[in-house]
């Protein structure tokens, strides 16, 4: 009798621990997995908020794919531009999406070395306003958002040609183009493809303003995590590899489909030789 209870208790025990180990098994991916804090602000179509106030854009549909190849839980903290410039400076946030690299910013933040997206700036203004070039901007105000790379390149392109122009900060760029519609500022600069998504909503036009072409990365703390900007970078460029992958659903979800046919290749060339050809020639 003895025996056989020994029997059904070591059989219990090796089930009980069976299922302990099933158990540690299910759970260890959610206990070792990374969190990691991603900063959101307005910027459509690359990074914003949904109409029911989920975060979204290409930066966001990119970190996700990482995220899940990398097992990363993504917390999202939503500010405007600069609050999440401070917070990465801090360390209150792992990443910045969309941060244009300069000097400036390789001394405050880390960077991935693959760009995940290619810009340039343009300036829009009401539609007849008669802004169609950079000297229609002498003696205008124009707005900008605050602390971004285009206030300070606009700003030394403006002194090149000594222009006389008052420049308006705004914190994100939805209300710089709403100062613009309403007239408290007379032309807008802004990232090609924010312009291109909402300048018809507030009755702006392009101009032939194109400058300051740009690369875009997420940019971590000084004293962030080196393996999470590695993991970027690793990922972007077996998704460059792939025409398939998430990378390029996602750029075409959110950018080819609607900045093709509305900024044609020679207004690039054009704009961007313009403002070349005149800073040589010391103007």
């Amino acid at each position: 009798m003895l025996k056989a209870w020994l029997a059904w208790a070591y059989g219990v025990s090796r089930l009980a621990g069976g299922i302990g180990l099933l158990a540690l098994a299910v759970s260890m991916p959610a206990w070792s997995a990374q969190t990691v804090r991603v900063g959101v602000y307005e910027n459509s179509p690359k990074i914003g908020l949904s109409g029911t106030g989920q975060p979204e854009g290409f930066f966001v549909d990119l970190i996700e794919a990482i995220a899940q190849r990398e097992q990363w839980q993504i917390e999202y903290v939503r500010g405007d531009w600069n609050e999440g410039l401070q917070r990465l400076a801090a360390g209150e946030i792992d990443l910045m999406p969309d941060v244009a690299l300069t000097g400036e910013r390789q001394r405050l933040y880390n960077f991935h070395r693959e760009p995940a997206l290619s810009s340039w700036a343009q300036v829009y203004a009401r539609r007849g306003s008669g802004i169609r070039a950079l000297p229609d901007l002498d003696g205008r105000r124009v707005a900008v958002l605050q602390g971004s790379i285009q206030e300070a390149q606009f700003q030394s392109l403006a002194q090149s040609f000594a222009l006389r122009v008052e420049l308006v900060p705004h914190k994100d760029f939805a209300q710089a183009f709403a100062a613009v519609k309403i007239g408290s500022a007379d032309a807008v600069v802004t990232n090609r493809f924010f312009g291109v998504k909402h300048a018809a909503s507030f009755n702006l036009e392009d101009t032939a303003i194109v400058f300051a072409p740009s690369t875009l990365f997420f940019a971590a703390p000084r004293r962030g995590n080196p393996a999470t900007l590695a993991a970027i970078d690793r990922h972007l460029q077996a998704f460059k590899q792939d025409p398939s992958s998430p990378y390029y659903r996602s750029l075409k979800r959110w950018t080819i489909d609607e900045i093709q046919p509305a900024i044609p290749s020679w207004l690039l060339y054009v704009g961007l030789g313009f403002v070349a050809l005149m800073l040589a020639a010391g103007v």
